[in-house]
């Protein structure tokens, strides 16, 4: 594992930032990672400078699906590391390798709606070897973490419904390294004085 992975041990919610009101409200929250979900080719420097003003330790992972007049290939990687991003997440095994290829750290986005599709995921995972695998939705994961940890070594960060505490503690205690949410209230919990990731019993 990264070294800069484990700083999620101390901030394991990652913010999901849609907007400049987000990355407003995460300017003052400690965290260790941040997912931009939307960006585009006009201001994706300008947020990643103003987000590491503030936030040097912080590592940036780009939503590049999801962006605007970026494309999601090769050119669009590159270009993306050059406004400042850290990282990639992305749904595309052939990104996960452009990412590498240009030194980004990479995270694959899955969504598990069946078995098959999580047989399918692992099998990808293991062809295109993420540094890390965000699988939604969310409050399915602790049913089949052991599965999952059976089969892949990256950690896995649970993503999507994740809307109540008691949500993100389930998916640490059941093995997540980190929970990723757009919920503002859920990155609050990286500001608590107490470790936020609880102990195997739950206390």
């Amino acid at each position: 594992m990264k070294a800069s992975w484990r700083q999620l041990e101390s901030y394991p919610v990652i913010p999901v930032v849609w907007d400049d009101h987000g990355i407003e409200e995460i300017l003052h929250i400690p965290v260790a990672f941040v997912y931009l979900q939307d960006g585009s080719i006009f201001s994706l420097e300008e947020t990643c400078r103003r987000i590491k003003s503030h936030q040097p330790h912080a590592r940036i992972f780009f939503h590049i699906d999801l962006a605007a007049g970026i494309a999601a290939d090769e050119a669009g990687v590159r270009f993306a590391k050059t406004c400042g991003i850290d990282g990639l997440v992305t749904t595309r095994p052939s990104l996960i390798e452009a990412g590498k290829k240009y030194g980004l750290e990479t995270v694959l986005r899955a969504f598990l709606q069946d078995s098959r599709s999580l047989r399918r995921t692992l099998q990808l995972c293991q062809r295109c070897m993420p540094d890390g695998l965000d699988l939604l939705p969310g409050p399915v994961l602790p049913e089949v973490m052991d599965e999952i940890t059976s089969v892949l070594s990256q950690p896995v960060i649970g993503g999507g419904l994740v809307r109540r505490p008691e949500q993100v503690w389930s998916l640490l205690r059941a093995g997540c390294r980190a929970v990723s949410t757009s919920t503002p209230a859920l990155w609050a919990l990286n500001r608590s004085s107490a470790p936020v990731r609880p102990s195997p019993c739950g206390l």
